[in-house]
């Protein structure tokens, strides 16, 4: 079901973003018509989507601090799952526990920029390694990700997270992965 309705969400993107395209062909695309279609491709599903896992981080992180003290949780996360990781991560490393609950990491196509300065403190939050399975084929990161982020962003999901950490391992999956 949650395939059907990612694939559904994708559509939906990639129809938005193709008719404010064809609206705007007929224009001269300066600069400020670029800024325009930007701020209406910024409205679309995935953006919107984008922001709900940052909430639902925040939520998932709340969770696990409010949970047994002597439970370990493993996160795994493909695409946006990947980026309520990143920011329950963000929340626990926040709130600076004395021994992390969080035991590994998996993201997958993560949907989550890859520069070191947004990483910066994270393995904190883990015990053990946080595991980046990232592919250069993965083309909906390239055309939905790097849009919605107004092109000031690369996907962990297909790139090695940047900050060098003895906990953060990426694993290069592009001759594994030839999409999303």
């Amino acid at each position: 079901a949650f395939e059907s309705g990612s694939k559904a969400a994708l559509k939906a993107s990639l129809t938005k973003a193709a008719k404010i395209a064809a609206k705007k062909a007929g224009k001269k695309l300066g600069p400020a018509a670029w800024l325009s279609t930007m701020l209406d491709v910024g409205g679309n599903d995935w953006h919107v989507s984008m922001k709900k896992a940052e909430q639902t981080g925040q939520l998932l992180a709340d969770l696990i601090l409010r949970a047994d003290g002597r439970r370990r949780y493993a996160l795994f996360g493909h695409s946006l799952g990947a980026r309520v990781i990143y920011h329950a991560l963000r929340a626990l490393a926040a709130a600076k526990p004395k021994h992390p609950r969080v035991q590994e990491v998996h993201l997958l196509g993560g949907a989550v920029d890859s520069s070191a300065d947004s990483w910066k403190g994270l393995p904190a939050a883990v015990r053990g390694e946080i595991y980046n399975y990232h592919s250069e084929n993965d083309m909906v990161l390239q055309y939905l990700y790097k849009p919605g982020t107004f092109f000031m962003s690369e996907p962990c999901g297909r790139t090695p997270i940047r900050l060098r950490s003895k906990k953060i391992v990426n694993v290069d999956v592009s001759e594994l992965v030839s999409g999303h």
